[in-house]
């Protein structure tokens, strides 16, 4: 279409004094000859390709495809380590396309990969030796000092104990409501741990 012969006859029909003007014959033919240019392309082109129309979700479509790090409080994102900002695009894409699934595992990740970088922040001495999402959790409830807000902490036990334990079994199977529910409990704590990271 993009075509010096194509765009000519887009012209010349761009051109008409009324769309009430006869075509004529030879502008007729023209359109016609263009049309089945166009054709040819397209119907072998779409026996291979695949078409897909994004539904809507609660979250903004063009961050889930594009722009993940626009979920997040300006800068936050950037302060992820590389496993985390590669899981949370994958997790919003696959939140997107209905993998919902797919979506949980991804965001598990990427959160238990943000909570082991805050666990490193607040644990400078006696860290664990093989950092696990409860036993981390635990270690920074136990801190007296600088610890981190009981509702951060609870929250993480909460992903912990409702979806991340549940998750690890082969027949756990996520709804799309469910991985949104649960993308937005992440995004929360994901967000409040990174402003400190």
């Amino acid at each position: 279409m993009d075509s010096e012969n194509f765009l000519g006859m887009a012209a010349a029909l761009n051109a008409l004094d009324s769309d009430e003007n006869a075509l004529g014959e030879g502008l007729s033919d023209w359109i016609r000859n263009q049309l089945s240019n166009i054709e040819t392309v397209i119907f072998p082109e779409s026996a291979i390709k695949k078409i897909y129309v994004l539904p809507n979700r609660r979250f903004n479509s063009e961050y889930l495809l594009n722009s993940p790090h626009s979920l997040l409080k300006e800068g936050v994102f950037e302060k992820l380590d590389e496993i985390a900002k590669q899981d949370i695009a994958s997790a919003c894409r696959c939140i997107l396309f209905g993998e919902a699934t797919a979506a949980a595992f991804h965001l598990l990740r990427a959160t238990e990969s943000v909570l082991k970088s805050y666990y490193f922040l607040h644990k400078k001495q006696r860290r664990l030796a093989k950092p696990m999402w409860g036993p981390m959790v635990n270690e920074l409830k136990a801190k007296t000092k600088n610890r981190p807000p009981e509702t951060l902490l609870s929250s993480l036990d909460l992903i912990r104990t409702s979806y991340r334990n549940p998750t690890q079994h082969p027949e756990a199977v996520y709804e799309i409501d469910s991985a949104q529910d649960l993308f937005g409990v992440c995004l929360d704590v994901i967000g409040k741990m990174g402003r400190e990271l």
